[in-house]
């Protein structure tokens, strides 16, 4: 690993200051030294940036009676004091004082080498004031980028995470286009399930759905609109259809299933789908002509759990299915090589909302290529 240039500024440095926010509260440095994220984005070993910290007085010995705090338990000192013949009642604190008054030697031999630091006063007020300006920055990012997942601009959302990510956050690995994808099948979803909810609403929940998405938030609830509680019990229900209804529609279109028979199966250990998709199980569908789930009526709060699998004889397709699927007319033998019919059948999922505009123009350059 290549030395920093001397004239490097730590400060500028996400990765160093996100380090030294570690040390607010005393740490263990055999601890940190340890923490392979930590080593990620610092360009350096981790006790070189330590090094430093403490050469310019960020960083300082904790006390004794901190060091005993971040390394042992209270029953750990509690069985210290019972060694040294002292009580052993009271609060972590004050078990700590009656040991260091009472029997320093043991102390410092029950610490060993082990190495505490801590934030030097300055350094504490520089990473509270960072920290602050993260939080505000978060927020203008959380609200910028609910505005642009609204006006429909997945990939304006995308950069203004983005931006967040890269000053104060930590940038996920890829590079933001399978981001967008997945935040656009969110926004075209539609499942049969909120076919009575204004188009405005489900905007709306499109858009808290693809909030979590990005931010990788564990529910869309904080986003979904107030006016939602007043018609459904389950407010993050709504949202896990969005979801469920993207993942779907990825499954049909990612397993390039896009002119075929498919067959509908529910995914091994469910035990949340509802009913209604349970008792289309093992049905077979042509690929153009799938209900929207979740449907009308679905029960599952999380939106069944369907997969797509090939038919076991395409032969076997309804005919009134195989019809939905046919994009020629009945005295026209369709060639599924034909790149004319292969364009012919994705303009109709577009169409159909079964695919986002970015997964029709990747697969149209895809088959225009092979022309």
């Amino acid at each position: 690993m290549s030395p920093l240039p001397e004239d490097f500024d730590w400060r500028k440095s996400r990765a160093h200051v996100k380090l030294l926010c570690h040390f607010v509260k005393p740490h263990d440095e055999a601890q940190v030294l340890g923490w392979q994220f930590v080593r990620e984005g610092l360009k350096e070993k981790t006790k070189s940036a330590l090094e430093r910290f403490r050469r310019e007085g960020c960083l300082v010995p904790a006390t004794v009676e901190e060091s005993l705090d971040c390394l042992f338990t209270a029953a750990e000192v509690k069985a210290a004091l019972k060694k040294a013949g002292q009580k052993v009642t009271g609060a972590k604190a004050d078990l700590i004082e009656r040991l260091v008054t009472t029997s320093l030697p043991d102390v410092r031999k029950l610490l060993g080498k082990a190495v505490v630091l801590k934030c030097s006063a300055e350094m504490v007020k520089f990473v509270q004031d960072w920290q602050a300006a993260a939080e505000a920055a978060r927020e203008l990012a959380n609200q910028a980028t609910h505005a642009a997942l609204l006006a429909g601009d997945a990939g304006e959302a995308w950069r203004l995470f983005a931006a967040y990510q890269r000053e104060y956050g930590e940038l996920y690995s890829d590079d933001g286009r399978w981001t967008v994808i997945r935040i656009e099948r969110l926004l075209a979803a539609r499942p049969e399930a909120l076919d009575g909810m204004d188009a405005g609403e489900l905007r709306s929940v499109q858009a808290a759905a693809a909030m979590a998405q990005l931010w990788h938030m564990t529910n869309a609830e904080p986003w979904l609109p107030i006016s939602l509680r007043t018609h459904t019990a389950l407010p993050s229900q709504v949202a896990n259809w969005i979801g469920a209804s993207a993942r779907i529609n990825a499954d049909l279109y990612d397993s390039y299933r896009t002119d075929r028979c498919v067959r509908l199966e529910i995914a091994e250990g469910d035990a949340e789908s509802c009913s209604l998709c349970r008792a289309m199980e093992g049905k077979d569908f042509a690929s153009d002509g799938l209900p929207r789930f979740p449907l009308a009526g679905c029960s599952s709060p999380a939106g069944c759990a369907i997969e797509w699998k090939d038919c076991e004889d395409d032969n076997d397709v309804d005919e009134v299915e195989r019809t939905q699927s046919d994009a020629s007319s009945d005295d026209m033998e369709v060639d599924e090589q034909d790149p004319l019919v292969a364009l012919r059948a994705l303009k109709a999922m577009l169409e159909e909302e079964l695919i986002t505009q970015a997964e029709f123009d990747a697969k149209k350059k895809e088959i225009l290529g092979r022309m």
